[in-house]
């Protein structure tokens, strides 16, 4: 049994058993992963050629099993039998071609930051999700009271951020993280918090910021005072559709 056209020539027995082996021990840890833990481990060009690759290694599999293993142990029917059990299971992966990788929150915080030293209000709004975009009257005038809320050139700038909210309800997963960002400018201190949503298998448009709003951090004769938010009008750390 060989596959026409396999860019695979016949590889070493001993290759050959360890490959299969770790191919099959991959694919069942695979399948006992949720959504979320999968997509840590790969990220969205990976995940969009397993798939493709997989299909060509079982393809070779075959040929090579056929060819090199099992004409030696004379066992044509278990090279036949693996290989269907192999493509059966990447034919019932669900997350493989659909997959949409996690958002990066530090490297959208850094874009945010920036952009606030620009006033770049277009990066910003990119970053937005579709509830706010759909819902905030005047966005770009609002992400600009923000940015002219913060006085002074920005000096330092200190990040940090933390996954606040998971949920999956029936084959839904929504993740969201929230970012706090410490600013000095010439000024003064500024505190810039961000809920973000990181992950939506179902709705890609909802993914960014859900909340944003910057406060002057409490001093010691005042608490928190907030200069500006800009918000989804529902789905921060809940459900939503």
């Amino acid at each position: 049994m060989v596959c026409p056209g396999s860019p695979f020539t016949p590889l070493p027995v001993a290759w050959l058993k360890f490959s299969a082996s770790s191919i099959q021990v991959f694919l069942v840890f695979s399948l006992a992963l949720p959504d979320q833990l999968s997509s840590a481990f790969l990220g969205g060009d990976e995940m969009g050629k397993l798939k493709e690759f997989t299909l060509a290694f079982s393809c070779a599999l075959c040929y090579n099993m056929e060819n090199t293993i099992f004409e030696r142990e004379n066992n044509l029917m278990f090279s036949r039998i693996w290989a269907c059990i192999l493509a059966f299971l990447v034919s019932i992966f669900p997350w493989l071609g659909n997959y949409e990788p996690k958002l990066d929150v530090n490297a959208a915080v850094e874009t945010v930051i920036a952009a606030i030293k620009t006033r770049d209000i277009d990066a910003i709004e990119a970053f937005m999700c579709k509830n706010i975009k759909d819902n905030v009257p005047d966005l770009r005038e609002e992400i600009g009271k923000m940015i002219d809320a913060i006085e002074g050139s920005v000096t330092s700038v200190s990040s940090k951020n933390s996954e606040v909210f998971y949920v999956s309800v029936g084959g839904k997963t929504i993740n969201q993280s929230i970012s706090v960002s410490d600013i000095d400018t010439s000024v003064g201190k500024y505190q810039l918090n961000i809920t973000w949503e990181t992950y939506n298998n179902f709705s890609v448009e909802e993914r960014g910021i859900r909340q944003i709003a910057l406060f002057i951090p409490p001093s010691d004769t005042e608490g928190y005072v907030e200069l500006s938010r800009i918000r989804a009008t529902s789905g921060i750390q809940h459900v939503h559709d």
